[in-house]
């Protein structure tokens, strides 16, 4: 897999939480509001940025695990079902991360040009890096 590639789908898959996320707290009669949890930073090295994605994926099963424990407790099992969800898809991510980790140590930064050049022969585009 290309790394740009992977970056891109985790983020909409990201969006996509947000969203049923907000839904969910609409339905509920809450408010929502949209703020960062963090500074973001420029990273441009592939090993910092796989190793705080995974980080970032670690932090997020465990705090999704626990609003599912929660909802359980507030026998919400809408809001369980949609956390559990969650937390599947978000340690998919963390295998996928963890796996192009694992290939960039064991074969190094020849990698990622090795899989944008495969990516290129399956016809797949490839984003052009500014």
């Amino acid at each position: 897999r290309y790394l740009s590639e992977l970056m891109h789908r985790v983020a909409i898959a990201e969006m996509r939480h947000i969203e049923l996320f907000a839904e969910r707290i609409l339905f509920l009669g809450g408010d929502v509001e949209m703020n960062p949890s963090f500074r973001t930073r420029p990273l441009v090295e592939p090993l910092e940025m796989l190793r705080l994605a995974m980080q970032l994926e670690q932090n997020t099963v465990a705090s999704y695990n626990e609003a599912a424990r929660i909802a359980c407790e507030q026998k919400d099992a809408a809001t369980r079902a949609l956390f559990e969800r969650a937390v599947a898809e978000e340690e998919r991510h963390l295998d996928a991360f963890r796996a192009e980790l694992q290939h960039l140590l064991d074969y190094g930064e020849h990698y990622l040009a090795l899989s944008r050049r495969e990516a290129e022969q399956m016809g797949h585009p490839v984003a052009v890096e500014q």
